[in-house]
């Protein structure tokens, strides 16, 4: 078992644990939810590739079994990189009664290339699921891979958010903005924003950044139109201090590859 992290012996030992089936794949797992073997999941997982559907039942239950946030990680990275061959595994386990899951199978499908578009339908219920950590993991798929079928996608969101499900409505906004910006979301949801931004100006103050690498630049003068024609913007619009440092975070990261 542990020659898999050993150069010379990693193949022979690989050989062996496949043609064990089930049963090493029931002890790999093991060694991944002991926190002090020297497995790593890198090294379990073409193994676990290779002996298939059992190796990810074994996983699941893995998940189900691990007794510590260390033990979850580390069974959960294997188990969330067995790659676009398990990606039907993936959905069914998208809808298992266990949260943690459901989580790890919304995770196991965004990083798997191309799969978005086949499980739209899929991820899309689960904007609205009953744990925050599952909905928030299919919000951030959408909104990271949903670029890749953005003409597809953006009709289905602009729907939950004229129809519901109630549940779904606030991170299908949430993903329309990350996809599209303004340009895609619906006129009410615009003019509500707009709303609450002039809600929120008169008492709005500057705060300290939060973001990554986010910097300001004060001028002493007070002509806007001018500083505006320089830095080479246009259309200002008022926004609250918050705002204005997300839409300069999201900016920034949206040039991060990936």
């Amino acid at each position: 078992m542990r020659d898999l992290g050993c150069p010379d012996r990693c193949v022979a030992a690989a050989e062996v644990l496949v043609s064990g089936g089930e049963v090493a794949a029931e002890a790999i797992v093991r060694e991944l939810a002991d926190e002090l073997s020297p497995v790593r999941w890198m090294d379990a997982v073409p193994v676990l590739q290779r002996i298939g559907d059992a190796a990810f039942d074994c996983l699941v239950q893995g998940l189900l079994d691990a007794s510590t946030a260390t033990a979850k990680d580390r069974v959960g990275l294997a188990f969330t990189r067995l790659g676009a061959g398990f990606l039907d595994r993936y959905v069914t386990a998208m809808s298992h009664t266990s949260a943690l899951v459901r989580c790890q199978a919304v995770v196991g499908i965004r990083l798997c290339e191309g799969a978005v578009v086949s499980t739209v339908s899929d991820l899309l219920p689960l904007l609205g699921d009953s744990d925050p950590e599952v909905a928030q993991q299919a919000q951030d798929t959408l909104a990271i891979r949903g670029k890749e079928i953005e003409a597809g996608l953006v009709p289905l969101l602009q729907q939950i958010r004229r129809e519901g499900p109630g549940r779904q409505r606030a991170r299908a906004l949430t993903v329309l903005a990350a996809l599209g910006g303004e340009t895609v979301l619906p006129a009410q949801d615009v003019a509500a924003i707009e709303r609450l931004v002039r809600v929120k100006l008169p008492d709005d103050r500057p705060t300290a950044l939060w973001a990554c690498w986010n910097h300001w630049i004060a001028v002493p003068s007070g002509d806007q139109a001018g500083i505006i024609s320089i830095l080479g913007l246009t259309d200002p619009r008022p926004v609250t201090f918050a705002l204005g440092n997300d839409i300069v975070d999201s900016d920034g990261h949206d040039d991060e590859p990936g």
